[in-house]
This record gives structure tokens, C-alpha cells and sequence, in this order.
């Protein structure tokens, strides 16, 4: 019974964060370890909890300023690509070395943030050059995000603001589509390896609920918030999960 009040609080604060922090995750994942579910199993509860909780995200946050169609099409082709891959090696890849790569990147982001203060604030017109770029590292963090999710949403969420020239509520809304569908493949694959089943199924059931509770409010807080403040918000959670991981793995 302590688990699963510990499960439930655990859903509720990573599902209201979640919406402009990008990294419930990085809250998740230790937890469900702490409380002895294996990495993959607590990775599998975890994507599949976010999976539906972000469904939810994008319905509350799907208007027609926030959510770029434009992009939609080749980053779903390149998300679910990338998200297929990355679910698949991670069955037999050990995560470490991943886990520095983005504590690095982690504050190198909030560098980038700080030095361009209208990144994230305010929306820009992007080159064709930016655009391509950004959908290789699309690409790369999609297949980081199914070999480890913690930390993938940061970093795709930065590659909106800082190459497609996203909001971050816009970044929100419309990454949150392209997430849903990197998180069905993973969970899928999760699925089929035995990591979501009737063993762990009243624990992903109570995850999925109270994180999807929580992310229709996160939501809903999020359509009210000044954009300045959702992205100081932003950067303090890059750095201090940035500096977590660095921590844990030094």
C-alpha cells in the first residue's frame, strides 16, 4: 500500500510538471528503481504512463497557434523512426555512458538559453539550413529517447526552440504529438519483450492515472503561464538534473 501511495504522488507532481518541464522522466525513472522495479521495467512503466498522459497534454493544448502541422509529417516519420530504434538496442545496451553524454548536454542547453533570451520566449522564422539540421538532431534525440528516456524530452524540446523556432507552449503542443508516437512504438516494444504485463499491470494502471490527472492540469496551468516564467522553469530543470547525472555517474 505505501508503494502505491508513493506511485500515485509520484504520478501527480511528474504529470503536472511534465508539460513545460519536458523531463518527468528524470523524476519517474529513479523512483520506480528506488522502489525495486528493475531499469527496463521501471523505463517500460514510465513511457507508457507518459504515453498516455501526454494523448491528454495535446488534446488540452492542440489550438492552432500552438501546434506547427507544418512540421508535423517528416518529424513523425523521423520520431517513430528514430524512437523504434532506440527501443530496440536498448534491450542489450547499458545506459551509462548515454547518461553522461546528456548531463553535458544538459548544461550546455541552459548555456544556450541563457545567452539567447528570445529562444523558448519568442517564436522565429527558421532557414531551410537551421530546419535541416535540426531534424538530424530530431532524429538523434528520438533514438535517444527510445534507448533511455530520461532527459530526451529536454533535449527535444530544445531542438524546437532553438532550431524550428518554437515557443515553448508551441513546443509543448506540437512535440507532445510527435511524443505520442514515439511513446506507443516504445511501449509497443516494451510489450512484446515482456516488460508490460499482468505482473506490473495495477502498478502501470495506478502510474498512467494520477500522471494523466496531473498532466491535465499541468496543461491547463500551462495555457495561463507567461512564457518568460515557463522557461526559467525550463532551464532550472536542465540544470539540476543536469548536474544529478553528472553527480550520480562521476
Amino acid at each position: 500500500m505505501g508503494d502505491i501511495l508513493i506511485i500515485i504522488t509520484l504520478g501527480l507532481c511528474a504529470g503536472f510538471t511534465g508539460p513545460f518541464t519536458a523531463s518527468s522522466a528524470l523524476l519517474i525513472i529513479p523512483v520506480l528503481i528506488f522502489l525495486g522495479f528493475p531499469p527496463h521495467e521501471a523505463l517500460a512503466l514510465n513511457i507508457f504512463a507518459s504515453f498516455i498522459s501526454w494523448i491528454i497534454i495535446s488534446l488540452k493544448l492542440n489550438t492552432e497557434e500552438n501546434v506547427k502541422w507544418k512540421l508535423v509529417p517528416p518529424l513523425v516519420i523521423l520520431s517513430m523512426f528514430g524512437a523504434f530504434i532506440g527501443a530496440s538496442i536498448v534491450m542489450k545496451t547499458d545506459s551509462e555512458t548515454m547518461g553522461m553524454i546528456v548531463g553535458v548536454l544538459m548544461i550546455v542547453i541552459v548555456l544556450i538559453l541563457v545567452l539567447k533570451k528570445d529562444i523558448g520566449a519568442k517564436g522565429f522564422v527558421p532557414s531551410k539550413k537551421r530546419i535541416r539540421m535540426g531534424m538530424v538532431l530530431y532524429t538523434l534525440g528520438s533514438i535517444y529517447s527510445g534507448f533511455f528516456a530520461g532527459g530526451a524530452g529536454i533535449i527535444l524540446r530544445t531542438v524546437n526552440l532553438t532550431f524550428f523556432g518554437f515557443t515553448i507552449p508551441q513546443s509543448a503542443a506540437t512535440g507532445g504529438i510527435l511524443w505520442v508516437m514515439m511513446a506507443g512504438v516504445i511501449s509497443t516494444v516494451y510489450a512484446v519483450n515482456g516488460y508490460l504485463s499482468a505482473d506490473n499491470l495495477l502498478y502501470t494502471a495506478v502510474l498512467t492515472a494520477s500522471m494523466s490527472l496531473g498532466s491535465y492540469f499541468g496543461a491547463k496551468y500551462m495555457l495561463k503561464a507567461n512564457v518568460v516564467l515557463l522557461k526559467k522553469i525550463f532551464m532550472a530543470t536542465i540544470l539540476c538534473f543536469g548536474v544529478m547525472l553528472l553527480y550520480k555517474l562521476t
